[in-house]
């Protein structure tokens, strides 16, 4: 059940990193992280890079290979 957790939680930030320009600590607390850092932490073990450059690769009005 907890990685079900993590992984939802990680999933909903993508879309949100993609579909959305609210701050990455904005969207952490939303989705139930404590703090930006927690979230990044979750996001880099799950993802393999930070929210912030899982944006710039994915983020609206990107182009996508």
């Amino acid at each position: 059940p907890k990685q079900f957790l993590h992984r939802s939680r990680v999933q909903a930030g993508c879309r949100n990193l993609r579909e959305t320009d609210r701050p990455i600590a904005e969207i952490a607390v939303t989705l139930g992280y404590c703090d930006q850092s927690a979230f990044t932490s979750q996001f880099r073990k799950r993802m393999g890079i930070t929210p912030s450059k899982y944006r710039k690769e994915f983020g609206r009005g990107r182009h996508r290979a």
